[in-house]
């Protein structure tokens, strides 16, 4: 599954999450508009660590804040990356019993608790427990390490994305992971805090210009528009007017960037998340467009872009 395809942002989920639980949360108020898993209690020292390690059989990685009595992250498994969200409580003796989060319309008294149940002991090294995805699973061993915060805007090493399906090939960070289908490809930054609360950390989406070689009247690309003289500009779906879009000549490709592109971003389990800044190209070659989208990868795809041979 591709996440967020539509809404591709540069990382700011941590910055922004991190500035709500320090200044603006109350211990009775909502910490963030998803997830609604209780809030951090106010003043509390809040504490952040990624782990890597294994769920059952599947390797895995985990995101995790702590404050108080409060406990709340996302995980996922390698073998799909799709991340679950998972809220609850330290108890007493420090075990953490946290619920996957499924809706996000629910009240921070609810806890918003799903079938989902995370029953885990943090070690001087890392994280073990067990995770049962509902009552009718068997649980599953969690057996985690302690790791630095995935870096997603490192771009070495690199891979070389080649799929006879597209007619470009880019490169990318060799640690991430791709999701290409015939007209979509989703790039996922193993952060599973970044999957959870903004998808895809660049993606791709590709069709086919009208046989006049004009742009279709797509959604997605319909703020790409030519001025009377022939120039690129576009006009951001929040308002403010068009601006000139820089364009570039290169291999046969026509690279044009939005300039001051934002969107509004909602997390995985639905709820507004907070008003991104992203990079935002569009690439017209061969009868093709492909638009690009997301943080500041996005650069190295479309620098790195070139007709498939």
């Amino acid at each position: 599954m591709i996440f967020g395809m539509q809404y591709i942002v540069c990382r700011f989920a941590a910055v922004i999450l991190g500035v709500v639980l320090s200044s603006a949360i109350g211990a009775d108020e909502p910490d963030w508009l998803c997830p609604s898993t209780p809030g951090l209690p106010g003043g509390s020292q809040e504490s952040e660590t990624w782990f890597v390690g294994s769920i059952g059989s599947v390797g895995a990685r985990m995101h995790l804040i702590r404050g108080g009595d409060v406990a709340k992250g996302e995980f996922y498994r390698q073998s799909d990356w799709k991340p679950v969200i998972v809220g609850g409580r330290v108890q007493a003796d420090g075990t953490l019993l946290l619920h996957d989060e499924q809706d996000s319309k629910c009240g921070v008294e609810d806890e918003c608790t799903g079938s989902g149940v995370l029953r885990a002991q943090l070690t001087k090294t890392g994280l073990t427990g067990t995770w049962r995805a509902s009552p009718s699973d068997q649980p599953e061993a969690m057996r985690m390490r302690a790791e630095p915060a995935p870096k997603c805007e490192v771009a070495e090493p690199k891979r070389i994305f080649r799929d006879p399906g597209w007619p470009i090939t880019f490169e990318f960070p060799a640690a991430w992971h791709i999701d290409a289908n015939a007209h979509t490809i989703a790039l996922l930054c193993p952060d599973p805090d970044r999957m959870a609360y903004e998808g895809s950390s660049v993606s791709l989406r590709m069709g086919n210009l009208t046989l006049g070689g004009d742009l279709p009247k797509e959604a997605i690309i319909s703020e790409f528009t030519k001025e009377d003289k022939g120039k690129w500009q576009y006009e951001g779906s929040l308002g403010g007017g068009p601006e000139s879009a820089a364009v570039e000549q290169r291999d046969g490709l026509t690279i044009i960037r939005a300039v001051n592109a934002s969107r509004r971003g909602y997390c995985l389990v639905g709820g507004y998340s907070g008003l991104f800044d992203e990079d935002l190209v569009l690439i017209i070659f061969n009868g093709h467009w492909i638009l690009v989208n997301g943080g500041p990868q996005v650069d190295l795809v479309v620098k790195s872009a070139a007709p498939r041979k």
